[in-house]
């Protein structure tokens, strides 16, 4: 996806796989759709997370967008998964760096964002939340950077 591409006002609403996006009134609710894979992000799942932003950011009936995980688990982080793949050194580096992309990103947004957190909030997910303006917290929440050199 270019930059421009990623920065263009969306007019239609996207389709997405690993994530589900609605609206009610003022306040749109992006869920990471992936329980079985405990919710972690993907390289189509942070694009997916950046593209759902960017369109909460540009429809000008929105005021608030709240972020969650389908689940028991809010996010687990990265999947490494996708780690174990023979990748170059170069591309590995820009999938961290649109995962740091999106949590400035959310940070930018100019609407209020709430993370809406059911259950583990791990290493990128533990991200997420920080980079949210409010953080609503399950009795089932769990916070961590349980960090390995990836």
């Amino acid at each position: 996806m270019t930059e421009l591409e990623m920065t263009r006002h969306i007019l239609e609403p996207v389709e997405f796989k690993h994530l589900l996006y609605g609206r009610r009134d003022t306040v749109t609710t992006i869920t990471i759709n992936r329980p079985d894979n405990r919710n972690a992000l993907g390289t189509d799942t942070v694009r997916e997370l950046r593209q759902a932003f960017d369109q909460a950011k540009h429809d000008e009936a929105v005021r608030v967008i709240v972020l969650t995980g389908a689940g028991k688990v809010f996010c687990a982080g990265a999947d490494l998964q996708g780690f174990k793949l023979e990748i170059s050194e170069l591309d590995r580096y820009f999938q961290r760096r649109n995962l740091a992309d999106l949590f400035l990103e959310m940070t930018e947004l100019g609407k209020p964002t709430i993370a809406r957190v059911n259950g583990h909030a791990l290493a990128g997910g533990f991200g997420l939340v920080a980079a949210c303006d409010l953080a609503i917290a399950s009795d089932a929440a769990q916070f961590g950077m349980p960090e390995v050199n990836v």
